[in-house]
């Protein structure tokens, strides 16, 4: 590479990663969002952040403006019913179905108070903005006061049942809202509350309502009216409706009402003064009618001016002004399923819904989509456990996907992208079934996850019976009574009921609303029985260790086996109540139920005939025979039972403390079971023989437990990550999951992780002030696959060794210090000072920043700015080192792009260490769309000054790319250099035109023709009168290619070099091979590199290319090669009417009417390595990382 290059680099990427000036380390955020429905939002008093409070009982501050997390606040067992800000948003509160309420600080996350003392559900939480007290209601029918200054309890308040309460705006006054037709006021007298009932209406109050002036309240009722109070308790007004009113809200001036209808999807806007109707939504006699819709969720603006209402039936919602009738502004497609919540911002300018689906967006009221998504990349887990002698792991979920992940390297091997009900493992572990809600039954291999089978049940119950089998005649007994049928009826249930037959041949599906368990044959997809059993809903199945009988039980005590050879059925009469769980012991012999009445029942599988009965004195949830055959163990919700299998003795029933059992697993010893429970509560082993708790463990490993024979427990918390601990120590090894099923992530102690490239950029880290810092600046210090391994217990020293060269190889390519990553190391540190006065969204296309920078210990170097990763100032940026100085205070003025602006600045000082980035973003609208022009520079070559080297098609490659882009812009620029044009004066001379580009155009260069490596392997393309042999004779420096697009107003820069050798390579390990004289190739000269220690394992430059993200910035140009720096770009494959590398854009032109780069990148990727049989792959020189801009 040329010096400059490299100076570029070591100066603008040396990155160093531990900060003094900075309180505290960064904080690593991943990329997970919530794990169930996203129940309440809030957007904070200063109108920067949003928090979010779910069902999975987290809450999640949210930055408004980036959508990145920056907090989550974990501490509460259940589901959030209630969140606040204090006045200056530097405390939240947030109550819980716990039972408590937390209070927290906004910025450090820090827990300051648990509130406890009550004993249900609270309900709401309340800053008291006059004194510094909170308030709690609870579901207990008190309500407490708390000092905020020290958590304790102030006063607590005895009433009838209650929804909530909350403090009048003095602070004066608590109103609380009784769950009847009751409302009371109550005073603070001295240490005690003095209350009051108003009690005027008839039926339940569903809402109460303060007005701003203080001087009184109103209620909303199911009676069907609203009261308007006096806080003496005095009526002041009544007026009635013809609805039951099932919510209200008063705007913020106290002039308008907004009213819901209860039980229809219907609502009313009023004015207060005099109730006159302003408009209505839903009703049939105007224009905003609706139909097919349940319910109806609305809420206004705090100034009242909008009203944002939403349905349960559709897709849409609807955005409506409030003047003196309502007016349609907006419809919102959401596509969210249910909204659980809205909440506007204060200044009534945004809106926030979140959903059942666990999202939460945010949008503008003036635009039709979102701009903020707040969202994770993650799903729910409820299973996980290890297969294959331990070393790989199925991971599961409810109406997720079904994962393989490999144990010894923490890699996502394969996901079954499907929402699955029901999943099976074979005994021998080789195949696996599953059911998706469709009802679709599949069989795959379980090492690779290729299909073998597929039986397409269906769940529409209109569809009449499928699948017949006429080997046999149906045999139909009396009303409940067991028979078997011939054919299926589709069922509008989930199919999660089933059990695969130990010799893989068969699998039997069930649901627990409908009679029928259907047994499937797997080898060809047909039906071979449905058994009815008598019993509406079947609970559990199971094959016999032999797969020649089928046990299923259900409601109602109903339990059948039946012979699959002779079609026979056996009735076990005896329970008399639903049976929970069935199965055999391991020889066959014997048959096992559990059920709702307490009961387990042991049956003579061959005759049906009642062996014992035995009481366990509680629901039984599961019951098994140990795998020696020498114990029943049966376990209950909070107790585990062991029987002596021969003489049915109990020998130990354990309470374990009262903790609620979820899962147990026998161990391979048998002896052994692991046992699972709900809440926070730590799984233990338990010793069926002597009745012993053998290990138990802290309580940080809650969740459902899977032991591993190498001495590790992996669980899942009922979240959406897995867990890997030592078994020993108790110590956390790893956590790992899945990204949008396609990508993963590990982490280990340390903020060390291992991931997939596209992963690590969902990353980002934030200061202690809340501030965003991009992935890229930490990933090189953390990004450590090495570490991890290591930290897992991988034994494999070459793989781990060259995943360290690897990460070397990256961190000499990027010429970083490590010593900077000293937690002492001390760093510039550069910011916008204007950056809390610059609003997000902005009509000027100037904006002004104010920058500041320092470094305590060494003198400033430079100085840049990037907007949408491309550099204002080019790749080196403004020198700063003739001022000598330790410190830049400055003034810049940039042009927006229209749209999104990621806007960063960082400051280098004169060692090369360069300050965070810390992204600041705004959205630019001029009030004239301005015009997009598109330049095209295309320069082929494939006539040589020396005629030995022609090519084919290279010409052509450019033309047709100019066809094409000709079809899709009409205004378009071109520019072209072909054959003896093509000189470096004529290439370098090309700048100019680029120079008068604006920042809203796009400039697209493609060049084909032949790529060569010097002797010093600097890689050259070819001009006319390159010299072959010495390509640094007239030939075009790679360096000067890119040159053209830095510097340049235009930022969406994307180039296209089709040649041999146009990927990176690695000087240090490169070697010259012998010459080719394939015709097909772009390239003179092979190359390779050297060989490593061991076959399989990659070079370490190609094995950091596969492993990290190319975080390097230069030009802010995505740059695509034909090949890797070892490869050859071919043309005329298969008689391909141009290079291959051309082909696959120009086929993607015609197949596709618009794409986007990392759509563009991916395609090509993928048909260029199938059409040439992985001969030639495509890889990025450079690429925008967050930015990703449509090309066509």
């Amino acid at each position: 590479m040329m010096p400059l290059k490299n100076i570029t680099i070591v100066t603008v990427l040396l990155i160093t990663l531990s900060i003094a000036v900075i309180a505290q380390q960064p904080k690593l955020m991943l990329p997970i969002g919530h794990t169930k429905s996203i129940l309440i939002t809030k957007f904070s008093p200063n109108g920067k952040y949003v928090l979010t409070a779910s069902a999975d009982a987290d809450l999640k501050l949210w930055d408004l403006v980036t959508g990145k997390l920056l907090h989550t606040y974990a501490a509460h067992k259940k589901a959030i019913s209630f969140i606040a800000f204090n006045n200056d948003g530097s405390l939240i509160a947030s109550a819980s179905e716990d039972s408590t309420a937390i209070i927290w600080e906004t910025v450090s996350g820090k827990m300051r108070y648990q509130l406890k003392g009550h004993t249900e559900s609270v309900t709401r939480v309340e800053f008291n903005n006059a004194t510094p007290e909170v308030m709690t209601s609870s579901l207990d029918r008190t309500i407490k006061t708390w000092d905020l200054n020290n958590g304790a309890l102030l006063a607590d308040v005895k009433v009838k049942p209650i929804r909530e309460g909350f403090y009048s705006k003095n602070g004066e006054k608590i109103i609380y809202n009784l769950k009847d037709d009751e409302v009371a006021i109550c005073y603070q007298e001295q240490e005690e509350y003095s209350c009051y009932g108003l009690r005027k209406h008839t039926d339940l109050i569903t809402a109460v309502e303060l007005l701003d002036d203080l001087s009184g309240l109103i209620t909303a009722s199911r009676d069907s009216t609203i009261i308007l109070w006096s806080l003496k308790g005095e009526i002041i007004k009544r007026i009635k409706f013809n609805y039951a009113i099932g919510g209200m809200q008063l705007s913020a001036d106290g002039k308008k009402i907004l009213l819901i209808s209860m039980y229809n999807p219907y609502i009313e806007m009023r004015n207060l003064s005099d109730t006159s109707l302003i408009g209505s939504f839903g009703s049939k006699e105007n224009k905003y009618s609706v139909s097919n819709a349940n319910w109806i969720k609305a809420k206004l603006t705090p100034k009242g001016n909008y009203l944002f209402v939403a349905l349960d039936n559709n897709d849409s919602s609807y955005l409506l002004a409030v003047s003196d009738k309502l007016n349609m502004v907006n419809t919102f497609t959401t596509r969210h399923g249910i909204i659980s919540d809205i909440n506007f911002s204060n200044d009534g300018t945004q809106f926030i819904l979140s959903d059942q689906n666990n999202n939460a967006t945010v949008w503008h009221v003036g635009k039709k989509d979102p701009t903020i998504f707040l969202k994770g990349y993650t799903h729910y887990v409820n299973h996980a456990q290890s297969i294959f002698n331990d070393s790989l792991t199925l991971v599961a979920s409810r109406f997720g996907p079904v994962e393989l992940w490999d144990n010894r390297q923490d890699n996502l091997l394969y996901a079954i992208r499907k929402q699955i009900v029901k999943f099976s493992l074979s005994a021998s572990e080789n195949k696996l079934v599953t059911i998706d809600r469709e009802n679709l039954l599949q069989l795959w291999n379980t090492r690779n996850g290729n299909l073998l089978q597929q039986v397409n049940i269906g769940r529409i119950a209109d569809q009449g019976p499928i699948l017949i089998s006429p080997n046999w005649g149906n045999e139909v007994n009396e009303k409940g009574k067991p028979f078997l049928i011939d054919s299926y009826q589709k069922s509008i249930d989930y199919l999660e009921v089933g059990d695969l037959s130990p010799d893989e041949q068969f699998f039997a599906t069930a649901t627990t609303q409908t009679d029928g368990a259907a047994i499937w044959n797997l080898k060809t997809g047909k039906l071979e029985v449905n058994l009815q059993i008598g019993s509406e809903g079947i609970f559990d199945v199971a094959f016999a260790p032999n797969s020649e009988q089928l046990l299923a039980a259900g409601r109602s005590g109903a339990a059948v086996l039946l012979n699959l050879k002779t079609m026979k059925i056996l009735e076990l009469d005896g329970h008399t109540n639903n049976i929970n769980t069935v199965g055999f012991n391991a020889a066959g012999s014997l048959a096992i139920t559990g059920s709702y009445d307490s009961t387990l029942k042991i049956w003579d599988a061959i005759s049906g005939r009642l062996v014992k009965s035995l009481n366990a004195g509680d629901v039984i949830w599961h019951t098994s025979f140990s795998p020696d055959g020498s114990s029943i163990v049966a376990t209950t919700s909070q107790k585990i039972m062991v029987w002596d299998a021969h003489t049915y003795q109990l020998r130990y029933t354990d309470g374990l403390r009262n903790k609620k059992i979820i899962s147990s697993q026998f161990l391979k010893d048998p002896s052994k079971v692991l046992l699972s429970f709900y809440g926070n509560t730590s799984p233990l082993i338990y010793n069926i023989k002597t009745g012993k708790v053998v290990d138990s463990y802290p309580s940080s490993m809650a969740g459902v437990a899977n032991v591993n024979s190498n001495n590790s427990i992996i669980t899942t918390a009922f979240e959406d990550r897995i867990n890997r601990w030592n078994a020993t120590t108790g110590k956390l090894l790893t956590t790992f999951f899945s990204i949008d099923t396609t990508d993963y992530f590990s982490t280990i102690s340390g903020d060390y992780y291992k991931c997939s490239p596209n992963a690590s950029k969902l990353l980002h880290y934030v200061t202690n002030d809340l501030k965003v810092i991009s992935f890229e600046q930490l990933d090189v210090k953390y990004n450590r696959p090495d570490k991890v391994l290591e930290a897992i217990g991988n034994t494999d020293t070459a793989l781990i060794n060259s995943y360290r060269k690897a990460y070397e190889k990256r961190i000499k390519k990027l010429g970083i210090d490590t010593t900077a990553f000293r937690d002492d190391y001390s760093v510039p540190k550069a910011d916008f000072t204007n950056r809390d006065g610059v609003e997000y969204e902005l009509k000027n296309e100037k904006l002004t920043l104010h920058i500041k920078g320092m470094d305590s210990t060494y003198k400033l170097d430079r100085l840049n700015i990037w907007v949408n990763e491309t550099p204002v100032y080019g790749q080196r940026g403004l020198t700063l080192r003739y001022k000598n100085v330790n410190q830049f205070d400055s003034t810049f003025s940039i042009n927006l792009s229209e749209g999104k602006n990621i806007i960063e600045t960082s400051i280098t000082n004169v060692n090369g260490t360069e300050s965070y980035r810390m992204p600041l973003q705004v959205n630019y609208t001029p009030a004239n769309k301005p015009t997009e022009k598109t330049y095209f520079i295309g320069i082929g070559i494939d006539q040589f000054n020396d005629s030995k080297y022609n090519l084919k098609y290279s010409t052509k490659d450019i033309r047709d790319l100019c066809k094409k882009l000709k079809e899709k812009y009409t205004d378009i620029i071109i520019d072209t250099l072909f054959n003896d044009n093509v000189t470096i004066s004529n290439v370098k001379a090309l700048k100019q035109k680029l120079l008068q580009t604006f920042v809203n155009d796009k400039v697209i260069i493609s060049y084909s023709g032949h790529g060569m490596l010097s002797k010093d392997f600097d890689y050259y393309l070819s001009t006319y009168a390159v010299n072959f042999d010495k390509p640094e004779e007239n030939g075009l420096p790679y360096d000067e290619l890119e040159n053209l697009l830095d510097s340049i107003p235009a930022r969406k820069k994307l180039m296209l070099i089709d040649a041999c050798h146009s990927g990176e390579v690695d000087k240090d390990d490169l070697i010259a091979l012998n010459a080719t004289d394939n015709k097909l190739i772009k390239g003179i000269k092979p190359v390779a590199y050297k060989k490593v220690g061991k076959l399989g394992l990659k070079n370490s430059f190609e094995l950091m290319q596969s492993l990290f993200v190319n975080v390097g910035k230069s030009t802010g140009a995505t740059i695509i090669s034909a090949a890797a720096g070892t490869q050859f770009a071919l043309e005329g494959v298969d008689n391909l009417p141009n290079g291959v590398f051309t082909y696959c854009i120009l086929e993607a032109m015609n197949k596709y009417p618009s794409i986007k780069i990392s759509e563009l990148k991916k395609y090509v990727g993928e048909r260029v390595v199938e059409l040439t049989k992985g001969l030639q792959k495509p890889t990025s020189r450079n690429e925008t990382i967050a930015v990703d801009w449509e090309i066509w």
